[in-house]
């Protein structure tokens, strides 16, 4: 499994599955939110079946949305919209386990390795600190390693906005391969 920190937009790293996040009660209306942005390029359909309402008070944090984006199919199989919680590192943590749980078993089914591309997820305003974020990430890494299930995944890419960005997070990066 390779581990990269990439600068570049999240939606500009083509993977089977892109990690998103969304606050648990509304998405961000912003039109530079994850979810703005993801609207936008997985079209209608995708934002209709994203019914907060129905989903309301059935939603925890830690949980993972599994949608299919029909515009971004090309680049994406799958679009995951995590709930991190704002500086929660423990539905951090769950988030991440449900994330590479339900890629574990995507790569079963499509009988491939499968990739992830994702940005520093919870780490907005008020939201984990870098170093807490990395330190979740690299703890994941290290249960997938111990386990052997890194062999399920190909690539994980991390978006940074910048090359500072970039080079804080490959500093707190404790793997660049797991084999």
């Amino acid at each position: 499994m390779k581990i990269q920190v990439l600068i570049s937009n999240v939606f500009d790293i083509p993977a089977d599955i892109l990690l998103v996040q969304s606050n648990i009660h509304k998405p961000c209306e912003k039109p530079t939110s994850l979810m703005s942005q993801t609207f936008t390029l997985a079209g209608d359909k995708f934002k209709e079946k994203f019914d907060f309402e129905t989903k309301e008070g059935r939603l925890a944090y830690g949980d993972v949305l599994v949608m299919k984006p029909e515009n971004l199919s090309d680049r994406f199989m799958t679009v995951c919209v995590g709930f991190p919680g704002t500086g929660n590192p423990e539905s951090f943590d769950i988030m991440l386990k449900n994330l590479f749980s339900y890629g574990y078993g995507l790569a079963g089914e499509i009988k491939r390795r499968v990739s992830i591309s994702a940005p520093p997820v919870g780490t907005n305003v008020g939201g984990l600190t870098f170093e807490e974020f990395m330190k979740g990430l690299n703890e994941r890494f290290s249960m997938l390693k111990e386990t052997g299930n890194y062999r399920r995944f190909e690539t994980f890419s991390l978006a940074a906005k910048n090359q500072e960005q970039k080079e804080l997070l490959e500093g707190l990066l404790e793997y660049q391969i797991i084999e």
